[in-house]
């Protein structure tokens, strides 16, 4: 069985989908058969040949179908991206076992056995015969006395659009990606996805939230749950759900968070970068007792610091929400004995549990297969009263909903030198950078008002060769580290290391050029916006100078001068609505 085939068959393996699949190939969408009428049988059948040696039959998916306790049919699905010439004998032996199990079982009623062939090529139709009768050469007098045997092999690649229509389960997003696959090679869909299948580990009080959720139908999902009676950590119970995670990357979400996320936004990002793990992450506002994630540029995770590790003095904002994308393979990577799991360790005497952050993804940093996804969007956990009572507000205020990046977004954009910390010109020291009174009190308005707190900042010392951009990464470090130290935060940070004029002493030739993003041109906030679908014209531009007004005008965003303490104070017109002292006015002013 291919790669394409055993996520079909864990798909399926589901009520809904598989109870979907035949109602739409057999009934022309008519629902004659109900997910909750099926009941798995064993895909295995095992029977005794002459030889006297018992063999197995291993099908793809088998299930009874029942009505009212009543054993009506055994029907079974088995897929196929390749056409195979023997097939039909295939099917013959899957359904002559599950008959003679039935024989075996001394039925008194037997029940029919109905067995479809999904067939996945794109290439080309299934042009290999059906029956079995033409696959065999058979004598001329023979031929009426040999029974005859047909399968029944659906081409999903070219089902028809009405064909289509009759499905409601996920089977329909699989099917169109087929029919487009197969009319162009290069199709990648970008249609949203849902969400539809959901298993849920449960512990203390676990018959509380299987009562409220069910079995997910209200909620247009199917919920399974996995009791665990005894705790296994926060990863045990993956390994004892290893069979029914697949082979496709899966989402793994800590169920102590609030959380409203494009996941279709995280997955491409996972797609793209092709890793085995990524991770959710994002600023908050206490990211001095919060684990953080060290990454590249490229967004490979170089390191992992826990609450217990050693941080640096100065380190970027950027903290594991606990949201994932996962590839099953690292279950199967790491060194853990699933039966052990649960079990008590006789030297320690403790039950073995299973940590997920650190047995199985901090071993992953520094090597290349796990990326961090940064995104603004509102994840918070509840971990304390104050917190809870503050998820609480958010809810019923909206602002969860809001902070979804498939709705748009309003944003704060900053200057940096002489708007968050006070003006000393060129700033090229680390220890001249120094936070203006009440700019962290300001930023946390923003953070708390809904609006993205973002920095834009022409930085020409990087061209001028003054600065080394590992240094200027440090100052930011510093600017994060600080602010967080005063439950503040910043959703991301833009800078333009370029500078247009040429021939001095020590400057970095490749970077003295003419750009796009050097303020006033409005480049860095036309890449935050689609980055994170921003509505410019209700967002505002907020700086000391000429070029932070004109880069917003040229935006279409609101603009505000300041010219308060720690700024370049400037008091001219350039355009701006409103000229205030600080940042913290502004915030007053206006977001109240």
């Amino acid at each position: 069985m291919g790669q394409k085939d055993i996520t079909e068959k864990v798909l399926e393996d589901y009520n809904d989908v598989f109870a979907d699949i035949i109602n739409g190939l057999l009934f022309d969408g008519v629902q004659e058969i109900k997910p909750e009428a099926l009941e798995n049988t064993t895909v295995h059948a095992q029977y005794k040949a002459e030889d006297e040696k018992v063999h197995e039959l291993e099908r793809d998916i088998a299930k009874y179908w029942k009505e009212e306790k009543v054993e009506l049919a055994i029907c079974g699905i088995e897929n196929q991206s390749k056409v195979e010439k023997n097939m039909p004998f295939r099917i013959v032996g899957y359904d002559g076992a599950a008959y003679r199990s039935q024989l075996q079982q001394e039925r008194k009623k037997m029940l029919p056995v109905v067995t479809i062939v999904l067939y996945f090529g794109t290439d080309r139709h299934w042009n290999s015969r059906k029956k079995i009768k033409e696959l065999m050469e058979i004598p001329r007098c023979l031929d009426t006395y040999v029974n005859d045997y047909q399968m029944h092999v659906f081409e999903v690649a070219w089902l028809t659009e009405e064909q289509i229509s009759h499905f409601h389960s996920d089977f329909k997003v699989v099917a169109n990606f087929f029919v487009q696959k197969r009319k162009n090679k290069d199709y990648i869909p970008d249609d949203p996805t849902e969400i539809r299948h959901v298993i849920m580990t449960v512990s203390h009080m676990g018959d509380k939230i299987i009562g409220h959720f069910g079995n997910g139908s209200n909620l247009g999902v199917s919920i399974q749950y996995y009791n665990e009676v005894t705790p296994l950590g926060n990863a045990g119970a993956l390994f004892k759900l290893r069979e029914q995670l697949g082979e496709e990357p899966f989402l793994l979400l800590n169920a102590d968070a609030v959380f409203d996320v494009d996941f279709n936004r995280m997955v491409g990002f996972h797609q793209e970068h092709g890793g085995l793990v990524t991770l959710f992450t994002h600023p908050n506002n206490h990211p001095y007792d919060s684990g953080l994630i060290i990454a590249d540029k490229d967004m490979s995770v170089q390191s992992w610091l826990a609450k217990e590790d050693v941080r640096p003095t100065y380190y970027k904002n950027r903290v594991n929400a606990g949201l994932h994308v996962i590839d099953p393979k690292i279950l199967d990577m790491a060194s853990i004995d699933v039966d052990k799991i649960g079990t008590v360790d006789e030297m320690t005497g403790k039950t073995v549990k299973v940590d997920l952050d650190r047995q199985l993804l901090k071993p992953l940093a520094g090597t290349g297969e796990m990326f961090c996804y940064d995104s603004p969007e509102y994840v918070k956990d509840m971990g304390t009263p104050d917190r809870f009572h503050q998820v609480e507000d958010d809810f019923k205020v909206g602002r969860v909903s809001a902070k979804n990046l498939s709705n748009k977004q309003k944003a704060v954009f900053l200057d940096r030198d002489g708007t968050i910390n006070k003006y000393v010109g060129f700033l090229r020291n680390i220890n001249d950078f120094e936070l203006i009174d009440g700019v962290a009190e300001a930023i946390k308005k923003i953070n708390a008002s809904g609006y993205l707190a973002i920095v834009v900042t022409n930085q020409p010392v990087i061209a001028r060769g003054e600065v080394a951009f590992q240094e200027l990464e440090e100052i930011h470090n510093k600017m994060e580290t600080e602010l967080g130290l005063q439950g503040a935060y910043l959703d991301a940070i833009y800078y333009c290391p370029h500078h247009p004029h040429k021939g001095y002493e020590g400057e970095i030739p490749e970077l003295k050029i003419e750009c796009d993003c050097r303020k006033p041109k409005p480049g860095m906030l036309l890449k935050a916006a689609g980055d994170y679908n921003i509505d410019l014209s209700q967002s505002y531009m907020i700086g000391d100078g000429e070029n932070d007004i004109k880069a917003g005008l040229a935006a279409g965003c609101k603009t505000v001068l300041i010219n308060g303490e720690g700024t370049d104070a400037k008091n001219e017109d350039f355009g701006q609505v409103d000229t205030l002292s600080s940042v913290l006015e502004f915030v007053d002013k206006y977001l109240h």
